[in-house]
């Protein structure tokens, strides 16, 4: 399937998004990402119906499996590339990484907007329909969406969102793109737990 004009605007208005969502500080990426990223989540899945429907959900015991799983990979993946970054003196991505998570109004239902908007945008009409002619579009998928954060100036963050975008366009080409949406709201919801957790326990100068 070839990509066409208008897959181009909505990866342009995907990449808008995230630029403006990163320019107002850690602090409010996630409001901005759910208030923005929504509607246009929305109409790329309008605009693509066809192609997103059956890659929505795989069906069988794997889609099961595949939540619990992703999540796991996803949480093990950030802990692994944390001690790597604090060997290479990353503390300061480390904590604004953190920051996104802390202080986030209405945390979980902001997190599971944010959670569905991404899927059905990267690993939905992305991945599913605009990319769908190539031969591994769950890999094509993960490097756009790791570009989209570059727009944060942090190499943590785009290490982070290409291993992430692995994980997560690999689940949704498995079991689907609801089961992505599932595994990236969990593991954000564990992010946020641990967030809280260091915050409550660790001094405000001290590097989390």
């Amino acid at each position: 399937m070839s990509v066409g004009v208008r897959d181009l605007v909505l990866l342009a208005l995907g990449y808008a998004v995230f630029g403006y969502a990163f320019s107002g500080g850690p602090a409010a990426v996630a409001t901005t990402l759910a208030a923005l990223m929504t509607p246009v989540a929305a109409l790329a899945a309008a605009l693509s119906w066809r192609e997103l429907r059956p890659a929505l959900y795989r069906g069988g015991r794997l889609a099961l499996a595949a939540v619990p799983a992703a999540t796991a990979a996803l949480y093990a993946s950030f802990l692994a590339g944390e001690a790597a970054a604090v060997a290479l003196g990353m503390e300061r991505e480390l904590r604004e990484a953190w920051g996104m998570l802390r202080g986030v109004p209405h945390a979980a239902l902001t997190l599971a907007v944010v959670s569905a908007a991404e899927e059905v945008y990267w690993r939905g009409w992305l991945q599913a329909r605009a990319l769908a002619g190539l031969r591994h579009p769950w890999l094509a998928s993960a490097l756009l969406y790791a570009l989209a954060h570059v727009a944060s100036g942090s190499l943590l963050l785009v290490a982070a969102a290409l291993v992430a975008g692995l994980i997560l366009g690999v689940t949704a080409r498995r079991a689907g793109v609801l089961a992505a949406a599932a595994a990236h709201y969990a593991w954000l919801m564990v992010m946020l737990q641990s967030a809280e957790a260091r915050a409550a326990t660790a001094p405000a100068s001290a590097p989390t």
